[in-house]
């Protein structure tokens, strides 16, 4: 999945004001997409999704809400198209519940996508662009359940019993008898002083 193939849809108003309040220092942006509308919009960074929604039809009227999703956390996300709609969804622990439809149709078990705060409503013609996304997820939290999970880099093994200002010392005395030139001192030095 390459991220070139993403959009990066124009964010307005309380859109991008909510998006720069919420984004960390060293965090990037890779790809913005509204939804059906601009009230509703999946901004994928290099550490989370986010989800922002604005505006009457999502139920924020006078404000916004900004839903975030660490890669990490992410437990699915969901892809659905009908003849003229779909819908964009993730589920995170926490964070599932019914299939959420297009409009509220008051059906049991179906909430509205519009109001749900891990759903995106979308159209038909963005249901490809959608799924690419989608597909940039599951790499993202496959490769975060990756780092999680892989094993900590194994250490040097320490001399039995010496403090690391006592290998320093033995250091300085196998220097001080030739056996070890400065500079190689001083790099193991520095190695040591390192892991203090």
């Amino acid at each position: 999945m390459t991220i070139d193939s993403l959009p990066r849809d124009q964010l307005k108003g309380r859109t991008q004001r909510l998006l720069q309040g919420t984004l960390g220092a060293h965090e990037t942006v890779l790809a913005t997409m509204n939804g059906a509308t601009a009230a509703s919009t999946l901004v994928l960074t290099d550490q989370r999704a986010i989800i922002i929604k604005v505006g009457w039809m999502t139920g924020q009227t006078l404000g916004g809400k900004v839903v975030s999703f660490p890669y990490r956390n992410i437990t699915s996300v969901e892809v659905r198209a009908s003849i003229a709609s779909g819908t964009f969804e993730i589920s995170s622990g926490g964070m599932q519940g019914p299939e959420r439809s297009y409009w509220s149709v008051n059906k049991p078990g179906q909430a509205n996508a519009w109001h749900s705060p891990n759903t995106i409503p979308i159209t038909k013609r963005q249901v490809s662009t959608f799924q690419r996304a989608a597909d940039l997820i599951r790499d993202q939290s496959e490769r975060a359940a990756s780092q999680v999970l892989a094993p900590a880099p194994a250490r040097e093994p320490t001399p039995a019993g010496q403090t690391i200002p006592e290998q320093i010392q033995s250091l300085a005395t196998l220097r001080d008898q030739g056996l070890l030139s400065a500079e190689e001192f001083d790099t193991k030095k520095t190695e040591l002083l390192a892991r203090m």
